[in-house]
């Protein structure tokens, strides 16, 4: 027998305390659901990069829609949510360990929905900076900081919905890291 090979078993040995390897699974409505809130969070970091892109001036930003984009990924995520869950009702003696998965990801996506939210909010603010409405620095100051610990909590609970993929040992395709 090849020893590189001995050693490796001898790590996943180990690692899993001789324990066997089974694979986790997720129902495909928790798969589908991922990929969306995946899809919703790329979009919102697409949009705060251009909202914070030191590459152009507040005047040049067209403010309008990225709040029309942000509070359209607002509802996606809301509806996807309640479709999820509505399924979910339906189904029948799902694992503890998938039951602990889905509270941590409607945390994620509550946290998430929220920065979407506060970032539409100062978006619409600074729309509105053109018809002479007062949006003083410290306003926009509070916001941001706002913003920045919402995005720091839904970040954590991504970090969370990470470590309880790896933990289950699920892999979803065309799942990236949250």
């Amino acid at each position: 027998m090849n020893p590189s090979y001995l050693v490796f078993l001898l790590i996943i040995s180990h690692l899993y305390g001789g324990k066997s390897i089974q694979l986790a699974t997720i129902t495909t409505e928790i798969q589908e659901y991922l990929i969306t809130v995946q899809d919703i969070q790329g979009e919102y970091n697409s949009i705060q990069k251009v909202v914070f892109s030191p590459l152009q001036s507040v005047d040049d930003m067209d403010y309008k829609k990225f709040v029309l984009a942000l509070n359209g990924l607002t509802d996606t995520l809301g509806k996807n949510k309640v479709t999820l869950f509505e399924k979910l009702k339906s189904m029948e003696n799902l694992p503890e360990s998938e039951i602990g998965f889905i509270d941590t990801l409607n945390i994620y996506v509550k946290y998430l929905g929220k920065a979407i939210i506060q970032l539409s909010y100062i978006c619409a603010k600074l729309y509105n900076l053109p018809d002479n409405i007062s949006y003083t620095v410290d306003e926009f100051s509070r916001d941001i900081d706002k913003w920045e610990k919402l995005g720091n909590k839904h970040r954590i609970y991504g970090y969370n919905i990470n470590a309880r993929l790896d933990e289950l040992s699920v892999r979803v395709p065309g799942l990236n890291q949250f």
